[in-house]
């Protein structure tokens, strides 16, 4: 694989770091990486790395060792586009390793695009659950792929990742909204009409020949 967007400018966006990947209801969830690389996706990477290390390892038997050099990237990508969710998440684990504080900007794309770089500061020594909406990562209604890429163009020590999905949220249960109610006022009115020539007074009622419609008020 040649070398992909080697200056991406950073982009700054919200990024939710969680203690535990679990942002919101999921409804369904498409795995990229679990101990191994999923079906359908294949290393696309332009970096060293190991899909099967045992090093360090946030659950399960495996992670993704990444030793990048400059602007290197770990790539999972697949040849066919596959839908993403209206509303969703990418989320992953990483570890900084021995690296101080190691800067990476993850990127989702498809097979037209690419979406927007999202920064992401690892802390050395520790496991962290990192959780990125799609909306932040400028993702279309179809991706082929994600990566994570070097930012700060230097050669760093080895990092690892784990657990890489992308996990749909579910839409909020349904609610009743507020009423909305509407005085239509009086519907009728008596007028009272003096004859000029006898001075009678005579009072009429005078009925509204089109009440308003319950229907045509109301809130979507």
């Amino acid at each position: 694989m040649t070398c992909l967007a080697l200056t991406i400018a950073l982009v700054g966006v919200t990024l939710g770091i969680s203690p535990a990947p679990v942002a919101g209801a999921e409804s369904d969830t498409i795995v990229l990486y679990d101990d191994a690389i999923t079906s359908g996706f294949e290393n696309w990477s332009w970096t060293t790395n190991d899909t099967a290390s045992t090093a360090v390892v946030a659950r399960g038997v495996n992670s993704v060792a990444v030793t990048p050099d400059a602007w290197g990237g770990f790539y999972l990508g697949r040849n066919d586009d596959v839908d993403l969710p209206l509303a969703g998440e990418l989320r992953f684990r990483a570890h900084g390793g021995e690296n101080a504080d190691p800067l990476l900007q993850v990127v989702i794309t498809s097979s037209t695009s690419q979406g927007e770089p999202v920064p992401v500061t690892l802390e050395s020594g520790v496991w962290q659950d990192i959780v990125i909406s799609l909306d932040d990562l400028g993702a279309s209604d179809a991706f082929n792929g994600v990566w994570f890429q070097e930012a700060t163009g230097s050669t760093q020590s080895t990092m690892y990742l784990d657990d890489i999905e992308i996990v749909e949220l579910a839409a909020p249960p349904a609610t009743t909204g507020p009423r909305l109610f509407v005085d239509l006022g009086e519907q009728s009115l008596t007028r009272t009409v003096t004859d000029p020539a006898s001075g009678i007074a005579t009072d009429y009622l005078i009925e509204f020949p089109h009440a308003i419609s319950d229907d045509i008020y109301g809130m979507n």
